[in-house]
């Protein structure tokens, strides 16, 4: 029950986390700490993609030294790294929040046989990668959304005092849920 009360509340907590702290910071000053943190991110994550790299091609997983013929029973998707890569950028702009909730776009493979008789091969299989969805939150998608709502709700001034405070109010709200749970 404890883990359904906080994966209820999730999904609020970071959608109205996100656009109260950044509709609340002074734009100058947001400037500054946006670009040390975008700076900080990114030489983390090309040392961790570094260090991954690294290790794969010291360590190389699921190479055994005996070489089992064994097949698995299930079939296996094999995802390419440029479909991931364009997953993700199609996942940033979700076409409706509402889905966006709960369905993320995921690219499909679908099989496709073909006779090629000039060459001498006959029923060749090619996997054709197909844009589709899957089921889970598109939290990339909803993060871009109010990251962009927070920024332009600060840059409203006076006129969005009013939605910045009911979102105050529904953040301190969500967070008093989450004390309750826990």
């Amino acid at each position: 029950m404890l883990l359904r009360m906080m994966q209820m509340m999730v999904l609020p907590l970071v959608v109205l986390s996100l656009i109260a702290g950044l509709s609340n910071v002074d734009r100058r000053a947001f400037g500054k700490i946006g670009l040390r943190t975008f700076i900080y991110y990114f030489l983390t994550t090309v040392m961790a993609a570094f260090n991954g790299i690294s290790l794969v091609v010291l360590i190389q997983p699921g190479k055994s030294s005996r070489q089992a013929s064994k097949s698995s029973a299930g079939k296996k998707e094999a995802l390419q790294s440029v479909d991931a890569f364009l997953d993700l950028i199609r996942n940033i702009i979700p076409s409706n929040l509402v889905e966006a909730c709960f369905r993320k776009y995921k690219t499909v493979y679908h099989s496709r046989e073909s006779a090629v008789k000039h060459l001498e091969v006959i029923n060749v299989t090619t996997e054709t990668p197909m844009a589709g969805t899957s089921d889970g939150i598109n939290i990339v998608g909803l993060l871009v959304f109010s990251i962009a709502f927070g920024l332009i709700l600060s840059s409203m001034g006076t006129e969005g005092k009013s939605l910045r405070d009911l979102i105050n109010c529904l953040n301190k709200t969500i967070m008093l849920l989450v004390k309750v749970a826990i």
